[in-house]
């Protein structure tokens, strides 16, 4: 298998930290300082991949880099998961990066949203049933 993101447990000088599961590094093009990225050690595409230990090892390890940067920087911190066709490389990894701006502000300037939009009940209630119909 040809994965970066496994080739990069070798890579000791990005390595942050690293449990028996799962690692913290800089990434290979960090989008500002603080930025990290939090994968498991074992190859998997998805989520559903991951077995109840790995999982739980993964978040414990988002969990304490997150409170790791909140600490350090003067920036709360968004946590990213892309899925699908939006990554970069097919092996699960979550970033970590902290932020002077909401999730909410970065839609608002990528999809040309509106910050914030009453959507009557009526829409709402539609989305649900199709996101319900989905499972």
């Amino acid at each position: 298998m040809d994965c970066e993101l496994c080739k990069a447990i070798n890579e000791t000088d990005r390595i942050i930290f690293e449990t028996e599961l799962s690692f913290c590094i800089i990434p290979k093009w960090p989008l500002k300082t603080g930025h990290v990225m939090v994968l498991p050690k074992r190859h998997v595409v998805d989520w559903s991949e991951l077995n109840k230990e790995e999982a739980k090892d993964l978040i414990d390890l988002i969990d304490k880099m997150k409170f790791t940067l909140l600490k350090g920087f003067e920036e709360d911190c968004l946590i990213l998961n892309h899925a699908g066709k939006l990554r970069s490389q097919q092996h699960l990894h979550a970033h970590i990066v902290p932020s002077k701006k909401a999730m909410r502000d970065f839609f608002l300037l990528t999809e040309n949203i509106p910050k914030y939009e009453d959507v009557p009940e009526k829409v709402m209630i539609e989305m649900c049933e199709h996101v319900k119909k989905l499972l």
